[in-house]
């Protein structure tokens, strides 16, 4: 059986593992500062249930068109 050795990770493999991990840590906070965004809006109008699922159904799609777009950059 044919020993596969461990993976050398060079400075540039782990300057692109720390910019990944950056990226992803500034989408979440992104993505939370969203969040906070729709809940104060939801307390400030006074949305009812209905006015409350459009406004995540529609967040969801503007989220899946942008995740869309991301092929053709």
């Amino acid at each position: 059986m044919r020993n596969i050795p461990e993976p050398i990770f060079t400075p540039v493999a782990e300057n692109i593992k720390a910019n990944r991990e950056d990226e992803r840590k500034s989408l979440i906070n992104h993505f939370a500062d969203r969040q906070r965004q729709l809940a104060d809006k939801v307390l400030i109008d006074k949305l009812d249930y209905a006015q409350v699922h459009q406004l995540l159904i529609d967040e969801a799609d503007k989220l899946e068109s942008e995740a869309g777009e991301l092929n053709y950059v």
